[in-house]
């Protein structure tokens, strides 16, 4: 689908999405900070143990938190790595095809994750559902998994670009990288919460993309420091971050391509449920997937059956940031 297309099929998304967030909403104080941010939820039964309750902790504090799938202990996580490895070589070697040579990022297709069936069932884990509901403070929707081959071209394009997610007002990702990830390998960078404010003043619409070039400006005129977190890790370094809390974007590799796994939450009745569905999966495949899913993830997976008839009428949103 090209581009002209996609962004035609996102008109309506983008002016439902524009009268629930009016610019003169977007520059009163406290709309998109802690009073907006903790806005009451049901609350959650989950019991975690410590670990997960590190994490929450970190997730309310900071929006993200850096660990890894050794840490983590969840069985199946090698299987899903191996899987995981063995798309990355398959998506090096597409790369390289004349059609998608010259591409920035690569997305798998839902065919190559069907194949590879134990990504999306790591997404539901029970361990990582709990992590998800106790942060979220109420049942979670599960979007499926995303899988991102990012060439090291040094380009700024496409999520590259510093954005906000805007699926949900509360949401969360879990990044798996699959090779080792350093400062120059495109790591996934996030806005410190405390800087975030400074630069929503300076938009005129706050789910605008902003390039790099903008946000350290915007820094140096605040004299702000660190205000960048960059999380570089290891393979099999494992992020739990609130994508829509702050500006975040992958920073552009130049030293090696980059792949990672993309897990994503919200709730049930997420804000702008025309905004989700992001992963490549048809809502046809979900249904078939989740047939066979025992009753806590199947509802995860069919989120939408919960939604009223006025809102599924909406057309998903198709834009990538």
């Amino acid at each position: 689908m090209g581009k002209g297309i996609e962004r035609l099929l996102s008109v309506p998304s983008e002016i439902a999405l524009r009268i629930m967030h009016p610019p003169i909403i977007v520059s009163t104080p406290g709309w998109t900070g802690p009073e907006r941010r903790k806005a009451p939820r049901e609350s959650s039964s989950v019991i975690l143990d410590e670990a997960g309750r590190t994490i929450v902790r970190a997730l309310f504090k900071d929006g993200v938190h850096i660990t890894s799938l050794d840490s983590l202990g969840m069985p199946g996580s090698d299987d899903m790595f191996d899987e995981a490895r063995d798309l990355s070589a398959v998506l090096q070697m597409r790369s390289m095809t004349p059609k998608l040579f010259g591409k920035s990022i690569l997305a798998a297709e839902a065919d190559d994750l069907l194949a590879r069936r134990r990504l999306f069932d790591w997404g539901l884990n029970g361990r990582i559902l709990d992590i998800a509901e106790a942060y979220l403070r109420t049942t979670c929707a599960y979007d499926g998994v995303d899988f991102h081959y990012s060439v090291a071209d040094g380009r700024e394009t496409s999520t590259r670009y510093w954005h906000r997610d805007r699926e949900d007002i509360r949401q969360l990702k879990v990044i798996v990288y699959v090779n080792d990830v350093g400062d120059a390998d495109g790591p996934f960078e996030i806005l410190d919460p405390e800087f975030q404010p400074f630069l929503e003043t300076s938009l005129s619409w706050r789910y605008a993309s902003v390039a790099d070039s903008d946000i350290r400006s915007l820094a140096r005129r605040h004299c702000a420091a660190n205000v960048i977190r960059s999380c570089t890790g290891a393979r099999g370094t494992v992020i739990f971050v609130d994508t829509a809390r702050c500006h975040h974007h992958g920073k552009p590799p130049t030293r090696r391509d980059r792949s990672a796994v993309f897990f994503s939450y919200f709730s049930r009745s997420p804000a702008h449920p025309f905004c989700c569905e992001r992963s490549p999966f048809s809502r046809a495949q979900l249904a078939e997937i989740a047939r066979t899913l025992p009753d806590r993830e199947r509802a995860c997976v069919l989120w939408r059956d919960s939604l009223s008839i006025p809102i599924r009428l909406i057309p998903r949103n198709r834009l990538t940031v």
